[in-house]
């Protein structure tokens, strides 16, 4: 269980997760500056592969391949 987790049910809060599909992310989990190279996904697959990735509790490696993959 992560620090945010655990704070935010001590003090009974609902913690809320939130991403989007179409930007990429850091190995922390942040969004990637989108000034830099492949920061949006533009292609569908890519979006799509991001999408089951998220949903699937996926890892930032995971992220990160998508967006190598968009940038060739």
């Amino acid at each position: 269980m992560s620090c945010k987790k655990k704070t935010a049910d001590r003090y009974l809060v609902p913690l809320i997760y939130e991403a989007y599909a179409d930007k990429a992310y850091d190995d922390h989990g942040l969004l990637v500056s989108r000034s830099l190279p492949g920061a949006v996904h533009r292609d569908s697959a890519t979006i799509l592969q991001q999408v089951r990735c998220l949903l699937s509790g996926g890892s930032e490696h995971h992220q990160r391949k998508a967006v190598e993959t968009e940038s060739r």
